[in-house]
């Protein structure tokens, strides 16, 4: 027989913390700057597919192979921002990891990519841009280190909030 208690639910109310509350401001402009990325990756997918052969000329794509590469990449991206904005944004409980491995391969992906034009190319070709989005994604690594611990054992989603029939609203 399970006893009650005299606090009732509002006690565990003020125990549970929103996860979308662990987000600091600087991290909710990260989210949508992802959602940003995910847009224009959208819509460089769309120009590639719509448009036609002579509009590709400026960026040298005569090859279709080469066309095909960066298909394939937008659309990796595209994807990689949707699910690591958006599953933070839903506030799942999986998406810190999930953020955690995306940026951590991401990096991996770069580094390899400068150790290959160093190696093709020497210093006359660094990818300043990866290295930019690198250094950008070093203080958003900081930001999920330091939510990881609450985020996935001691905050909710509202979601489950609403569940236990303990929403704010």
């Amino acid at each position: 027989m399970e006893q009650s208690t005299i606090f009732g639910g509002q006690f565990e109310t003020e125990l549970l913390i929103r996860r979308r509350d662990l987000m600091s401001v600087l991290f909710k402009i990260y989210l949508c700057i992802g959602f940003l990325f995910f847009l224009f990756c959208m819509g460089s997918l769309i120009f590639l597919l719509l448009g036609r052969k002579g509009e590709f000329r400026i960026y040298q794509l005569r090859d279709p192979q080469e066309m095909i590469r960066i298909f394939l990449g937008l659309i990796l991206l595209m994807v990689g921002a949707f699910i690591s904005s958006a599953s933070l944004w839903w506030e799942k409980k999986w998406a810190v990891q999930v953020n955690l491995i995306l940026l951590g391969a991401y990096f991996l992906m770069q580094i390899g990519n400068f150790f290959y034009l160093l190696y093709t190319s020497g210093l006359s070709l660094i990818n300043t841009a990866g290295l930019f989005v690198v250094g950008l994604g070093v203080p958003y690594w900081i930001l999920l280190f330091r939510i990881r611990h609450r985020w996935e054992n001691e905050a909710v989603s509202k979601k489950e909030l609403e569940a236990k029939g303990m929403s704010n609203k």
